[in-house]
């Protein structure tokens, strides 16, 4: 934790080194049991309602679709999730898949995101399928077939074609909750 000019100043100078503003305004007790514990302090933990975005990169660089969802976690494993459309979420997770695909990332890339001071930022990245991967085949995104047929040039499992939805609620099987969003 960088609480002085010259720390900060010390730390943006080292290679690799990535710095990131509070995401929240902690309590005094609350920073203190951080302190005392080790629990990362750019954000709260645990995240129960969170707003992730998948991403996929192509084997040659393409950027594939991106699916924007808030997701609601209980010990987390992922409850319920719902589509999102937000440009300015879309806009920033774009970047990011630019940035790590130009890295030399290929594959899918699940992106985790908080809203702060009117912001989205990017606070944790899982290169690889999530446990939300089939809450998000009933939402329309298939990233499993697209990443296949990517991969290997052609089709190689069918399209969905079972029930899609805004809302998925997990209650040991994925289903489509048919209920208005909002």
């Amino acid at each position: 934790m960088l609480t002085e000019d010259m720390h900060l100043a010390a730390a943006l100078g080292q290679r690799g080194m990535v710095v990131q503003p509070f995401l929240e305004a902690p309590a005094a007790e609350r920073l203190e049991l951080n302190l005392d514990s080790g629990i990362p302090l750019f954000f709260e933990v645990p995240v129960d309602n969170g707003t992730t975005v998948m991403a996929l990169i192509g084997r040659d660089g393409e950027i594939g679709p991106l699916c924007p969802h808030g997701v609601v976690q209980r010990l987390g494993r992922n409850e319920s999730l719902v589509r999102l459309d937000d440009e300015s979420l879309l806009a920033t997770a774009t970047r990011a898949t630019v940035v790590f695909r130009d890295a030399g990332w290929r594959g899918p890339l699940n992106l985790c995101f908080r809203k702060a001071r009117g912001e989205w930022w990017l606070f944790e990245v899982n290169p690889r399928f999530t446990g939300g991967t089939s809450g998000r085949l009933l939402l329309g995104f298939d990233e499993v077939r697209w990443v296949l047929r990517e991969w290997f040039g052609r089709d190689v499992i069918p399209p969905y074609s079972g029930p899609q939805g805004d809302r998925v609620v997990r209650y040991l099987t994925d289903y489509v909750d048919p209920r208005p969003v909002g």
